[in-house]
């Protein structure tokens, strides 16, 4: 039976989550792009209609708007994590990466951007988990 390494298992699983956050990101540029072709067809209707669909308009700008934040959000985060990966694909300074999105995401509480730091929380928290589960001394 061959026996991994600790470092090989967190390299493993940081490497999923990786793959994983890549995922999301596409998936959310597609509901970006929803969302802007939605936004398209209601300023349409809005101008077609003699200007009487404004709640709609502005509903489908609000939408719009905040898939374009979330997608930003999940750009920013793939850059940062990509600032720690090697040109094998592993993470040797996972501990600072930890930090460094653990700080992002303090930071951007501090300025009241609660929805922001909740979607980088999910990730630190993956992050934090598996680097704990291994390594026992990452404090808290």
């Amino acid at each position: 039976m061959a026996i991994i390494s600790t470092e090989a298992e967190i390299q493993e699983r940081l490497s999923a989550v990786y793959e994983e956050l890549i995922n999301t990101k596409n998936v959310i540029r597609n509901e970006l792009i929803e969302s802007r072709l939605n936004y398209n067809k209601a300023c349409d209707k809005h101008i077609q209609t003699g200007f009487s669909c404004e709640y709609e308009w502005i509903d489908a700008e609000i939408s719009h708007q905040e898939h374009f934040i979330k997608y930003d959000i999940y750009c920013h985060l793939l850059e940062i994590v990509n600032d720690f990966r090697d040109l094998y694909g592993q993470f040797p300074e996972y501990h600072q990466m930890y930090v460094t999105l653990n700080l992002i995401m303090l930071q951007l509480a501090r300025e009241e951007k609660y929805e922001l730091a909740a979607i980088l929380k999910n990730w630190v928290d993956r992050i934090k988990r598996i680097i704990k589960e291994r390594s026992p001394q990452l404090a808290d």
